[in-house]
């Protein structure tokens, strides 16, 4: 396998003597990938998304129940836009339109909260790390785990937030000084720079006390640690919810007393506009969750068969042969050269030796009788071979070194 260049794309090759058996084992591969991919990077926002989609169709089929409760009561008295027009609204009424306003927040408040311990339980049997899972979570409640967590307080938080905005404005404040042109000198310049170093160094001091009280903290005490304080505040969420749910009930009952069916009318018009308001949330929650953290893993084209043979390769073994034959008639070349010791001319026998040549005599014939005939210069004094002796000894006459010994050499 290989990477293409300055690309996520995952290119994937087997050989094998069989093509059917490598397109075989290829895909085998792949779909082993694929599912080992969707097995491990399936994140705590799928989670989320799959709590808040169960959510969302309840409040589904309850909005249809309440449609449909409000046609047959409209068609009973009716009319089916009774009520709409008029502004006034009997305090009963309005009080019981109060408790499903606060209703409604609630139970957002609720729903966000389960969705949150559901993934945050299955962050904690999977081993996730859990300082990145708080961060991750909706500003207040993560807020307030996270402080809760490492023993600060809300005090400390807004203290935090207010010295931060501070420090944004003496920043600014301090630019517009140096352009209306006060130097560093000025009282109110150094005064402006003394505050914002204390700012720098507080903010500076509770970020470091933030990292180290996350750096001690483990994830077998984080977890059941952040497990308890979730479900501790979804209960206060669920007990608010109850009661808030009981006093609206009580309230739509007075109300209907009261008012008879034309009360009961604009309360299921509430009832189905809340319903539409959460179910509205839910689903642009669910839209603008982003999906794009997770890992998504996909076959860009399948395997093909390649009946070519890719081994070996016929250019490749050429281009092998033609520079392993080249070398090695290069090195035998030098070798032999190396071993060979012969000269093979005057000059190449000068330049090894170093040493002047002082003559050169021809091959002389062999002489069939002795005596001082058989010497060549008293046989043939006027020949080459005998001109060859008589300036070896002039040169011996006219050298001015002093050598004692004469080399000889054939060819």
């Amino acid at each position: 396998s290989r990477v293409l260049n300055k690309t996520n794309i995952i290119v994937l090759e087997y050989t094998s003597k069989d093509p059917e058996l490598a397109v075989q084992m290829v895909n085998a591969i792949v779909e082993s990938y694929l599912d080992f991919m969707d097995r491990m990077h399936q994140g705590t926002t799928a989670e989320i998304v799959e709590v808040l989609t169960k959510e969302k169709d309840d409040l589904m089929r309850q909005l249809a129940e309440k449609e449909q409760e409000l046609q047959l009561l409209s068609e009973e008295i009716g009319s089916l836009d009774v009520g709409l027009e008029d502004e006034s609204v009997h305090p009963l009424v309005q009080r019981a339109m109060e408790f499903n306003k606060s209703l409604i927040a609630v139970q957002k408040q609720r729903v966000e909260l389960a969705a949150s311990l559901a993934a945050l339980e299955r962050a904690v049997q999977n081993h996730e790390d859990l300082r990145q899972y708080i961060l991750s979570m909706s500003d207040d409640v993560g807020r307030e785990l996270l402080l809760n967590s490492l023993g600060f307080n809300s005090q400390e938080a807004s203290s935090q937030l207010a010295m931060e905005r501070q420090l944004v404005q003496d920043r600014a404040l301090l630019q517009s000084l140096y352009e209306g042109g006060l130097g560093d000198n000025h009282p109110r310049v150094q005064a402006l720079k003394q505050r914002i170093a204390m700012s720098q160094q507080y903010i500076a001091g509770f970020q470091s006390r933030v990292e180290q009280r996350m750096a001690e903290l483990q994830n077998s005490r984080l977890g059941p640690m952040l497990i308890s304080l979730m479900r501790q505040r979804l209960a206060e969420v669920y007990q608010k919810e109850t009661s808030l749910l009981a006093q609206y009930e009580a309230a739509r009952r007075e109300a209907g007393q009261l008012t008879g069916r034309l009360a009961q009318v604009e309360i299921l018009k509430n009832d189905i506009a809340g319903l539409r308001e959460l179910y509205t949330a839910l689903v642009k929650r669910i839209s603008t969750i982003d999906l794009s953290n997770d890992l998504r893993t996909a076959l860009t084209s399948p395997p093909k068969r390649n009946d070519s043979p890719v081994s070996p390769s016929l250019p490749r073994t050429l281009f092998m042969i033609v520079f392993v034959g080249l070398g090695i008639g290069f090195a035998g070349v030098y070798i032999l050269d190396t071993l060979d010791d012969r000269f093979r001319s005057i000059e190449e026998m000068q330049l090894q030796l170093r040493t002047p040549v002082m003559a050169v005599i021809r091959r002389m014939k062999p002489r069939e009788f002795l005596g001082p005939k058989s010497l060549q210069v008293v046989a043939e004094p006027d020949s080459p071979e005998s001109e060859g002796f008589r300036t070896l000894r002039t040169a011996l006459a006219l050298s001015e070194s002093d050598a004692d010994t004469i080399v000889v050499s054939s060819t």
